[in-house]
């Protein structure tokens, strides 16, 4: 894939080139002036490939086809969002898209809502990032209703992980805590799941 020619290749090259020109600079060996220049080309660059050519870093939302997020159960929701009520859940979700990646560093950025929070540390759902069907634990993170700031309002729930390999069939999960561990009836709703690559970050 185009992308990962450049994260395996081209990145690296780009971010060596920086720091020797940030180094010459702090030296006095080159013009602070070209610093700028280098900081704006080197993001352009990599914003372009990592998002503008890429087809995995992006939202993943349920549509139960090829490369997206498949339902088990649940109900369409406004703006193509996903809403599953704990009372019919059952320990059940949303899981996919099933994609390769190649090693390096990822964030998958869970945009949920419920709409009640009432709980207090009860668990209400699990979200993990696995591979090797489903094998393979990558990240993992329960969520209870005290971790949702508001009721009704879009949260970030992100989750962190870190291939050393490429790693093929990568998927996301979520999945509503069972109605009778919780005593109370709520709706948990998706609004997509986001697939970033967390790059260095060069301190100066």
């Amino acid at each position: 894939m185009k992308e990962s020619f450049f994260t395996t290749y081209l990145l690296p090259i780009l971010i060596g080139v920086s720091i020797l020109i940030i180094e010459r600079a702090l030296n006095a060996q080159t013009s602070w002036l070209t610093v700028p220049f280098v900081i704006i080309t080197v993001s352009i660059v990599v914003g372009y490939n990592l998002h503008k050519g890429s087809s995995v870093f992006r939202k993943y939302r349920v549509k139960n086809i090829d490369k997206e997020l498949i339902h088990q159960t649940g109900r369409l929701s406004t703006n193509d969002a996903w809403e599953i009520d704990s009372s019919i859940a059952k320990n059940t979700g949303v899981y996919g898209p099933y994609i390769g990646l190649k090693p390096g560093s990822y964030q998958a950025i869970f945009r949920l809502k419920t709409d009640n929070n009432s709980s207090a540390d009860e668990k209400l759902i699990e979200i993990d990032v696995t591979s090797s069907e489903a094998t393979k634990i990558l990240a993992f993170r329960n969520i209870s209703a005290k971790d949702f700031r508001y009721e009704n309002t879009y949260q970030n729930f992100p989750l962190n992980f870190h291939l050393i390999r490429e790693d093929k069939d990568v998927e996301f999960h979520l999945r509503v805590t069972s109605a009778q561990l919780v005593p109370i009836t709520y709706a948990i709703t998706l609004e997509y799941v986001e697939l970033k690559r967390i790059l260095i970050t060069l301190k100066i």
